[in-house]
C-alpha cells in the first residue's frame, strides 16, 4: 500500500533505439579458442613473449631458454586447467598418483613449467613508480579496448565490484577485504556489465595512488561516460547511489536506478522517519524534480532511487508470512 504521494511530475523516459549485438569478428568465432584469441590477441601474446624472455633471462641467466607464442598459449591452457582441477601443490599435477594428462602433455617437464610460470611477465618497459599496477597495466588497458569492441550493450547497464581472489596473507598493498563477497580477500575491480557481459573495468589501486576514482560517483561516471546520450538505464547498489550522481547521469540522457542509503545527502529525511512506522508491505515516495525516492518496508526499510520509473508504477513481490503461507505485496517497481 502506497501511504504517501507527492506532487506528480510526468515521467516520460525516452526510447532506447540501439540494439544489443556482437561484433562481426565475434559472430565468426566457432570455438572457445577462437573467442579466447579474440581478446588475447596475437599482438598481446607477442608482447608477453618479449617481456617474459627479458625477465626470464635476467632471472635465470644462462639457464633460461626463450619461450614462444605457442608455449605461452600452452601456459594459459595449463593454468586454466589447474583452476578447474585444484590440487594441493603445483608439483602434484606431475605426481604419479595425481597426474593430470592434459597438463603433462602440454609440459612433459615439470621444471620447464615452473620456470616459465616464475618468469611470466607482461611489461617490458621500465618501472613506473606512480602506478601500482605498472607491471600488469597492459592487461586491463587491453581489455578496456577489446571488451566493448565486440559487444554493443542493451539498455540496462549494471555497475558493481568484483573480487579477484588472493590469499589473505598475500603481501600486497592492493589487497582488499569485502566480507559479503564469496572471495573475501582479493583485488577489487569496478565493472560495468550488460546482459552478463563485462563492457568495461577499472582496477582499484587505493587512495594512496592518487586515484581519480576516489569516490563511488567518480567510478560510475568514468565507466558510463562512453554510453552517455543513448538513454541507457544504469543499475547500481547503495554503495554508489546518490542524488547528485543520478542528476548528473540524467543531464546526459542516462537514467539510473538503485538502492540508496537513507543517510545520503539530500535524501528526504521525512520519508525515512515515516517508514519507521510502517508495517510490512507498506511504501511511500517523494518526488524531487526528475528523481523519485522510494521507501518500502519488507522485513526492514528498503530505500531506493530512480530517474526512470514513474511513482505510480508498481510491481508484485512474493513473500511468506509467519505461518509459511505465500503472500503477494504491491511494491514500487525497482
Amino acid at each position: 500500500m502506497d501511504v504517501t504521494s507527492t506532487t506528480k511530475v510526468e515521467f516520460r523516459p525516452q526510447p532506447f533505439v540501439l540494439a544489443s549485438s556482437i561484433s562481426r569478428l565475434a559472430s565468426q568465432c566457432t570455438s572457445p579458442l577462437a573467442f579466447f584469441r579474440l581478446f588475447m590477441t596475437s599482438g598481446m601474446v607477442n608482447t608477453i613473449v618479449e617481456a617474459t624472455n627479458k625477465y626470464g633471462s635476467s632471472l635465470f641467466q644462462e639457464n633460461w631458454t626463450n619461450t614462444t607464442a605457442i608455449e605461452i598459449h600452452r601456459l594459459f591452457a595449463a593454468v586454466i586447467c589447474m583452476g578447474r582441477t585444484p590440487h594441493p601443490t603445483i608439483d602434484s599435477y606431475w605426481h604419479h598418483d595425481l597426474r593430470v594428462p592434459f597438463i603433462t602433455k602440454l609440459f612433459p617437464r615439470r621444471d620447464r613449467f615452473r620456470r616459465l610460470y616464475r618468469a611470466f611477465y607482461l611489461n617490458k618497459d621500465t618501472k613506473n613508480s606512480y602506478d601500482p599496477l605498472w607491471h600488469v597495466r597492459l592487461l586491463p588497458s587491453h581489455f578496456q579496448v577489446s571488451f566493448p569492441a565486440h559487444y554493443a550493450p542493451s539498455r540496462v547497464l549494471v555497475v558493481d565490484e568484483a573480487m579477484v581472489p588472493v590469499p589473505c596473507k598475500a603481501r600486497t598493498l592492493l589487497k582488499q577485504y569485502m566480507k559479503k563477497k564469496p572471495h573475501k580477500w582479493g583485488y577489487k575491480i569496478w565493472c560495468l556489465a550488460s546482459d552478463g557481459y563485462i563492457q568495461d573495468l577499472e582496477v582499484y589501486t587505493g587512495r594512496r595512488a592518487g586515484n581519480s576514482l576516489g569516490t563511488p560517483a567518480k567510478v560510475v561516471e568514468k565507466l558510463v561516460t562512453p554510453y552517455y546520450g543513448h538513454n541507457h538505464l544504469v543499475v547500481m547498489n547503495n554503495f554508489y547511489s546518490s542524488l547528485p550522481l543520478f542528476r548528473l547521469l540524467l543531464s546526459h540522457s542516462t537514467y539510473a536506478l538503485g538502492t540508496i542509503r537513507s543517510n545520503r545527502k539530500e535524501f528526504p529525511r521525512d520519508l525515512v522517519e515515516e517508514t519507521q512506522h510502517f508495517s510490512r508491505g507498506q511504501s511511500s515516495h517523494r518526488q524531487i524534480g526528475g528523481l523519485v525516492a522510494y521507501s518500502f518496508y519488507d522485513r526492514k526499510p528498503v530505500d531506493f532511487l530512480s530517474s526512470f520509473h514513474p511513482p505510480s508504477q508498481k510491481s508484485t513481490l512474493k513473500r511468506h508470512n509467519s505461518s509459511g503461507e505465500e503472500m503477494k505485496m504491491s511494491v514500487p517497481v525497482w
